[in-house]
Order: C-alpha cells, then sequence, then structure tokens
C-alpha cells in the first residue's frame, strides 16, 4: 500500500453555481464580474443543458435544463469543481453541504467540441479547481472474455467452515452487480445499490461482479458484500457513478471497497474520492491493470490503495498483467474457477481475478486480528506474503500472497 474515451465526458469541475448564474447571463440577467461572465460565455458556448452533484446524498439536487439555451449538438457529460473560496458561498446561498467529494458537479454538455479542450477552457477560469473528462473505466476485458461455462459441482467453490461465524466484515464490491441467487452466494450478500439508475436492484447481465464475488466468498467466511452497481458491463462504467459509489461505501462504513476495474488515465476527482475513503477507514483494493505495462494505472497506483498484479499458475507475471514500483502484491490469477449469474461457473483471468484474493485475506486479518486500520493490516499481509525478488520482474510485483 502506498502511503504517499469515449466522447462521453465529465469535465471534473464543480460548480453548480455556474450552472445557475450561467443560465441567468444566457437569459440577459446582469451578472457583475468578469469570471462569472467568463462561466457563463462557457455554459453558453457548450450548452449546458443540466449540474449535478456527484455526492450521493444530494443527488436529487439538479439544475433545470429549461434555464439552457438548446443548442443542437451531440450531448457530453462535464464535471466542475470550484475552488475552496467558492464553496462557502455557495453553502449560504444554494444550501450545498459543505466536505469532501460534495463541491464536485458533474455538468451536461451539448457539443461536438474535444473534451480535453474542454476541460482546459474551463480550468483557465480562477474559480476552477481542475476540469478533467468523466472518463469510462475498464473492467479489465481479460478477464471478461476468457469467461467460461462449466458444470463444476459447487463443492468445488465451498469455503472452510473452522472460522467462527459471528464476526463479519463488510466488502464493498463495485462491480457489475451480483446474482445474489446464487447458490454460493447466499447469505453473502447485503443490501447495495444501483447507481445507473438510482434503484436497490443490483443484478448482475455480464458476470464480471458475480464471478469477483464468488472469489471473496470462498476465500474468506468472514465477508459479507455489498454489491454497488456502476456499469451494466456493456461500457466500463463513468468516473462520476465510481465516485458516488466509494463515497456511498465509505459513509456506509464498509471495512474494504474492492475495484477490479481502472483506467490508464490519472484522475483527480477520482483520487479524492480513494482519500476520502481512507480517512473514513475503509481499505481500498484494487486492480494494477491488464496492459504488461510498468506505467501506473489508476485507482491502485493512488496513494492509501492497494495495488493487486496478477501471476500465472508458474508464479511468474501474468503475461498482461501490469508491473511497476507501484505494486503492492501480487497473487495467482489465471483460469480462477468461480461463480457465474443462473448458478453457473467458469473461469477467468487477470487482475481483476487477483485483487479479490487479497481482499478475502485482509477481511480474514480484520476479523481474526480486530485491527482495522491499514497500517497494522499491512503488517499482518507481509507476514503471509513473500517478497518477489527473482527474475526480469524483481520487485515490480510487489510481495507475492501465500
Amino acid at each position: 500500500m502506498k502511503m504517499k474515451s469515449k466522447k462521453t465526458i465529465i469535465l471534473i469541475l464543480g460548480i453548480v453555481f455556474a450552472a445557475i448564474y450561467f443560465a441567468i447571463f444566457i437569459f440577459n440577467i446582469c451578472i457583475t464580474g468578469d469570471v462569472n461572465e467568463k462561466l457563463a460565455l462557457l455554459n453558453a458556448k457548450y450548452g449546458l443543458t443540466e449540474a449535478e452533484t456527484v455526492d450521493s446524498a444530494l443527488t436529487e439536487k439538479k439544475i433545470d435544463s429549461l434555464f439552457f439555451r438548446e443548442i443542437s449538438m451531440t450531448s457530453v457529460l462535464n464535471v466542475l469543481k470550484p475552488k475552496k473560496e467558492l464553496i462557502v458561498k455557495l453553502n449560504d446561498e444554494n444550501n450545498v453541504q459543505e466536505g469532501p467529494l460534495k463541491n464536485i458537479f458533474v455538468l451536461k454538455l451539448r457539443t461536438d467540441s474535444d473534451v480535453k479542450e474542454i476541460a482546459k477552457d474551463y480550468e483557465n477560469i480562477d474559480l476552477v479547481a481542475y476540469a478533467e473528462p468523466n472518463y469510462e473505466l475498464e473492467m479489465n476485458a481479460e478477464s471478461v472474455e476468457l469467461l467460461e461455462d462449466t458444470n463444476e459441482p459447487k463443492e468445488a467453490l465451498e469455503a472452510p467452515e473452522d472460522a467462527p461465524k459471528n464476526l463479519i466484515v463488510t466488502v464493498a464490491l463495485i462491480d457489475s452487480g451480483i446474482d445474489a441467487n446464487h447458490k454460493d452466494l447466499k447469505g453473502r450478500i447485503i443490501q447495495g445499490w444501483n447507481f445507473m439508475n438510482g434503484s436497490s436492484i443490483t443484478d448482475d447481465n455480464v458476470g464480471h461482479g458475480t464471478h469477483i464475488a464468488g472469489i471473496i466468498a470462498r476465500n474468506s467466511t468472514f465477508a459479507k458484500i455489498m454489491p454497488l452497481k456502476f456499469t451494466d458491463g456493456k461500457n466500463g462504467g463513468r468516473i462520476s457513478d465510481l465516485i458516488k459509489a466509494i463515497k456511498f461505501a465509505s459513509d456506509k462504513n464498509v471495512n474494504i471497497i474492492n475495484l477490479s476495474l481502472g483506467l490508464q488515465e490519472k484522475s483527480k476527482s477520482l483520487e479524492e474520492a480513494t482519500a476520502y475513503a481512507f480517512v473514513k477507514g475503509a481499505i481500498v483494493v484494487a486492480a494494477a491493470g491488464n496492459y504488461n505495462s510498468e506505467n501506473e494505472y489508476y485507482p491502485a497506483a493512488f496513494n492509501n490503495v492497494f495495488a493487486v498484479a496478477a501471476l500465472n499458475k508458474n508464479r511468474e507475471k501474468l503475461y498482461q498483467s501490469d508491473f511497476g514500483k507501484w505494486v503492492d502484491y501480487s497473487t495467482e490469477a489465471q483460469d480462477v474457477l468461480s461463480s457465474l449469474p443462473g448458478d453457473r461457473y467458469g473461469y477467468a483471468t487477470g487482475t481483476s481475478q487477483a485483487t479479490p484474493f487479497l481482499t478475502a485475506k485482509i477481511a480474514d486479518i480484520i476479523a481474526t486480528n480486530n485491527i482495522f486500520d491499514s497500517p497494522r493490516i499491512n503488517r499482518e499481509l507481509r507476514k503471509a506474503s513473500r517478497i518477489i525478488n527473482k527474475g526480469e520482474f524483481s520487485g515490480m510485483l510487489g510481495r507475492e500472497l501465500l
């Protein structure tokens, strides 16, 4: 642990007031101040239609699209974040709560302009702390493509029965959902949330989340899994929904957040979300990525996140697994058998599958040692792992989980 796109966009900028004031400006109501005028002009230029906070507690706070001028262009999603001194003013005038992540908003724009260029335009305005696309994350495609149906008996996935049942560790699985009715997962799933449609229905249509859940359930009898669905699996899911899910899990005081997902672009808003989780006491475990690259992969490479690489059956680096000094742990994740929707089973390979093994180990450490802080958990993990100091990737795969 480091103590230290498609054209749909999220300019992670953040200004609800921008949405409100820009709208007024468009309708020729005088607004004083050069900065406000610049913001208003940008919103008019890019066709702002809606502003929405990424804070799940405030998602009902949206800006009425009727305030905005109709511009017939391609829909683009953006996010804005104002500097702190303007947040105080928003709290006074717009009842926007102050706190981590609560000053990040999603702006929906109608434009065919380049997303990154739009971000630069907003960042050039003093009131904006930063702007970035609403990146689409990857579910580590190799793992999904390698899934195969199998008639393996249920016994192949049964968890050991040698642990006390009264100790529970809550794991938030932010993924494609879970088949909670799978025979191997019954009794292991607790109420979650669907951030795509704002409902409690977290069914899994593609199998990625169910496969990850099965690995956790098989390897830790202590883990209760909270499914937080932020993607339907057809696409990777957006940063804005992932941020909402991370904050939701953190505020629910989950013990661990499993992220078998990621992206190559560094996102400031996602970094803030993982930092918030750390402050709230959640252990974040994330996949190192499947690019066979030394480049950092996010959120795994962020501080206070455990980055997990994958090994093959020979305990060597899995071909597609990323590597680097930023990786914390690695474990075998080739042809991993686990659950699939509909009481089926299948094999999958990749860092998506490596991640839940570390999650399960951490769950057991929390339960058996009654410790919850990252430094102490990391010390226990080191006892249950060994240094990888041989071969081409010596020092680049973290410690091997035993």
